[in-house]
């Protein structure tokens, strides 16, 4: 998650996550006895397949891939709207970011490097 928020609010949003997250966790742990007798354990277990399917769709389809960028860049994508989206394609597309124009200063070498490592 760290990699997606900005410095300036990264302890702000970490928190806030986090809590997010504890109180899911604890309304699924609370709720799932009930939900258990109510829909069968067959029904609970594929509504949770269901979920878990539908996550991992969100995941691919809209968080942008971090491997390989800067803080910097992720950012600057953040902040200017253009956001690289889905982790299937990022690989494709990262080689086309034009670096000059990211406001960002990028280490040739590093980044001919990393590129080479992708191939």
């Amino acid at each position: 998650m760290s990699e997606l928020l900005p410095i300036r609010v990264r302890s702000l949003g970490g928190s806030i996550s986090v809590a997010i997250n504890a109180t899911f966790a604890s309304i699924v742990t609370l709720s799932f006895d009930a939900y258990n007798k109510a829909v069968t354990p067959q029904g609970t277990w594929w509504s949770f397949a269901l979920i878990l399917l539908l996550s991992i769709l969100f995941v691919l389809m809209f968080l942008p891939e971090t491997n390989g960028r800067t803080l910097e860049q992720i950012q600057t994508h953040f902040e200017t709207g253009k956001i690289i989206v889905g982790c299937l394609t990022i690989r494709k597309r990262i080689s086309t970011i034009p670096t000059e124009n990211l406001g960002v200063r990028v280490n040739k070498k590093k980044l001919q490097h990393n590129q080479q490592m992708r191939r």
